[in-house]
């Protein structure tokens, strides 16, 4: 396994669903505009964070380099022991993408 934080990201694709435990390090490296893209899947029950009004807030939906899609509904993880995503398998909150464009130029 393959610490993403200790990575480049430069010129990078990138698609994370961090820890929820410790989001705000990868909420920091994506504000880097390190990446040509990165999209990260969020608890959308964050919003009061330090983190999020610190590095989200002031930033979302203000430009194009940082926009916020909150998903409708709670998604449901499909895996190989559960490839219908039918039980047990769904997030208990509602869940927003944070998506990061990087430098058109690069």
């Amino acid at each position: 396994m393959e610490d993403g934080l200790s990575q480049s990201w430069r010129g990078e694709r990138v698609w994370c669903n961090p820890p929820y435990s410790n989001i705000e390090p990868w909420v920091r490296k994506a504000l880097e505009f390190e990446a040509a893209l990165a999209v990260l899947l969020l608890p959308a029950n964050r919003t009061e964070q330090r983190w999020w009004q610190e590095l989200v807030e002031p930033f979302r939906d203000t430009s194009f380099r940082l926009t916020t899609r909150f998903l409708p509904g709670r998604i449901n993880f499909h895996t190989p022991e559960n490839p219908s995503g039918k039980w047990k398998s769904s997030a208990p909150f509602g869940c927003v993408l944070l998506v990061f464009q990087g430098r058109v130029d690069e």
